[in-house]
């Protein structure tokens, strides 16, 4: 998490002086809008009513905390806001947003549907990253409001952990296939829920399994956990194989080329 302080600039002297009398230690929790239901509206926020209220904050807060569906643009105003709230106090604000990992690296076009932080190489097939969910992002858009985040933004977020992970440090199973480039393919999802996972930080924790090396291919499993506070949410385990990218294009154009062919033949009959 990116912690730093953020300063806020003074309209009036002596309201400065009487705000810092005033001040109470207290941490705000700012989510995105989609998730109402899990506000308290007194320290857990959505991000309209913390914008809202950004003076009452600016001038009660000493760290203010984001959590899930709060996009970068949205931080940005919420931070400009407070820093011309008029209070000469400096709020500690912890945020993963300017730690997300690049969209092109998992197959992504927008910054929003990036769901993850870059990933953290802990041991020789252990990674670990952090969930990292816009407003805007596809999991989330024909979503009903909940307090909860959805199973199929979970499983989302473990392939690009499982993606970025691979392709980022490239760990001896993948060294072993003396590939420039990767592309993988999963073949088997296995999921178990055991508790809900809610709009406030989560980790995912990644571990290879049972990698075996065949020519020019790669198979196994990774395991992913979602935990939060501690406290087991979700196992995801991916089965995949990893090939030169040309092998794998190839193999998706003939498979291509079979079906249409089937399906020519059944137009025809």
């Amino acid at each position: 998490m990116l912690a730093y302080e953020l300063t806020t600039q003074p309209t009036d002297t002596s309201t400065a002086v009487e705000d810092r009398h005033n001040t109470q230690d207290l941490v705000f929790y700012v989510i995105g809008d989609r998730f109402e239901q899990f506000c308290d509206h007194n320290v857990v926020l959505n991000y309209s009513e913390a914008l809202a209220h950004h003076k009452i904050i600016a001038r009660l807060a000493n760290t203010i905390v984001i959590g899930q569906g709060v996009g970068s643009e949205q931080l940005l105003s919420l931070q400009n806001a407070l820093a011309a709230a008029g209070t000469r106090r400096a709020i500690r604000v912890q945020e993963y947003l300017s730690e997300k990992v690049a969209a092109a690296l998992i197959d992504k076009q927008l910054d929003n549907n990036v769901l993850i932080t870059r990933p953290q190489h802990i041991g020789p097939l252990h990674f670990c990253s952090q969930l990292v969910v816009d407003n805007q992002c596809a999991e989330l858009a024909d979503c009903l409001f909940a307090e909860h985040l959805p199973g199929s933004l979970l499983i989302e977020a473990a392939k690009q952990v499982f993606i970025a992970s691979m392709l980022t440090y490239k760990p001896a199973p993948l060294q072993d296939l003396h590939l420039e480039e990767v592309r993988f393919t999963l073949s088997a999802i296995d999921v178990q829920f055991e508790h809900f996972v809610f709009p406030i930080a989560a980790e995912l924790h990644l571990t290879l399994q049972n990698i075996h090396i065949d020519g020019l291919r790669a198979e196994g499993a990774a395991k992913i956990l979602i935990t939060q506070l501690e406290r087991l949410c979700c196992t995801i385990t991916f089965h995949a194989q990893a090939y030169n990218p040309k092998v794998s294009a190839s193999l998706e154009h003939r498979c291509g080329i079979r079906v249409k062919n089937r399906l020519l033949r059944g137009t025809s009959a």
